[in-house]
């Protein structure tokens, strides 16, 4: 029968479907779907690699969106705006599927294979949906390229260094 974990993953990719769904219009797939999609291939297959490529994913996403705001002061209102979210809506859906991930693996041991692998997952799902890019602004809102490349770099932190290894480093 499904464990705790299990029951968690169903209700983190249905949740999240709901999400992303209502910011979908034009069938652009937000990466944290993706990684949830991949958080619970390694659930239930119960494989640890591939969980730990996921926990590496969850950081990398969460560190870049938490770092949006010292960007652009404006990013997550547009969003809402975009989405026709309310302010309670866009921060419980946003600790849902960004930063609970985190909070959920943080057990997880990664090594630098697996974060590795994780950032060149993140940065080919870029490249691809932005023809080379790397400026999502038809997956979210439009930013400057500046801001782009910022949070990218942030990015490639989160997924070199998820909240899981650090952890293990300051423990």
């Amino acid at each position: 029968m499904f464990s705790t974990l299990h029951w968690l993953c169903i209700f983190l990719f249905l949740y999240g479907s709901y999400y992303y769904m209502r910011l979908v219009d034009n069938f652009t797939i937000p990466f944290t779907h993706i990684a949830l999609m991949i958080g619970m291939i390694g659930v239930f297959m119960e494989n640890n690699d591939v969980l730990a490529i996921a926990t590496s994913l969850f950081s990398g996403i969460a560190f870049s969106f938490y770092a949006v705001p010292f960007f652009d002061s404006n990013a997550y209102f547009l969003l809402m705006k975009k989405n026709k979210w309310s302010s309670f809506e866009f921060h419980c859906g946003n600790f849902a599927v960004h930063l609970f991930p985190c909070i959920l693996t943080l057990h997880i041991n990664t090594q630098f294979l697996h974060r590795v692998c994780a950032a060149v997952i993140q940065f080919s799902w870029g490249l691809y949906m932005t023809n080379g890019t790397l400026c999502l602004d038809d997956v979210y809102i439009p930013i400057s390229k500046k801001i782009w490349y910022k949070l990218w770099f942030v990015t490639l932190l989160g997924n070199l260094c998820p909240l899981s290894f650090l952890k293990s480093v300051y423990s």
